[in-house]
This record gives structure tokens, sequence and C-alpha cells, in this order.
């Protein structure tokens, strides 16, 4: 599952004192067990990987705000944030992959 893997993670990042990555993971343990609480049942994977959508959404909003405001540092920060979170989440296909499923779809 998921969330186990998350959780898993997360431990790792503590034992081996990658403050960045167990900080992000963290947010996302809270997250998702706050989650789980408003549902009042285990959450599914593709309900945590909505989760996992909207906080790498929330990173790129953040940094595209800092961009403009000239906060490279912060900018910087907000990405390697959202590079983690997308760890997660399935593999989004490219355009040209995209093009080709499309094509199949409609040449077979």
């Amino acid at each position: 599952m998921l969330q186990e893997r998350i959780n898993g993670d997360l431990k790792q990042a503590l034992l081996s004192q990658d403050k960045q990555r167990s900080s992000v993971l963290s947010l996302l343990k809270s997250t998702l067990q706050y989650a789980t609480i408003d549902k009042k049942a285990p959450l599914t994977d593709q309900e945590v990987e909505n989760i996992l959508a909207k906080e790498a959404k929330k990173r790129q909003e953040s940094a595209d705000l800092y961009d403009k405001g000239n906060a490279p540092e912060r900018r910087d920060a907000e990405l390697a944030e959202r590079a983690i979170i997308e760890e997660y989440m399935p593999k989004q296909l490219t355009d040209e992959e995209l093009e080709a499923v499309v094509d199949q779809v409609f040449s077979g």
C-alpha cells in the first residue's frame, strides 16, 4: 500500500538524518492521517494519489509565486519538495507517449 511505503520511507529518512526528506514525508503522513480520520476508513491508493497530486500542485504554485517574487532559494526548496512527493505518484506519460497511445487507439 502506498501509505505504508511513505511511512517506511519516513522511518528511513529519519534514521539517515535526511532532514528535507523526513520533513516532507512527515507532513505527508500527517495529511494522510487527517484524511483517514475525516473518511473514518482507510484510504485507498487512489485517494492517497489524489492527495499527493494536490500537495505537489501546492508546491508548484508556491514555487511559481516565489519565482515571480524573485526568491530563487525558496522556489528551489518548493520544487525539491514537489520532486519528493512526485516519487510516490504514478509516472506521467510524456507528450510523445500520449500521442503514440492516441494514434494506436484511433488506427486500431
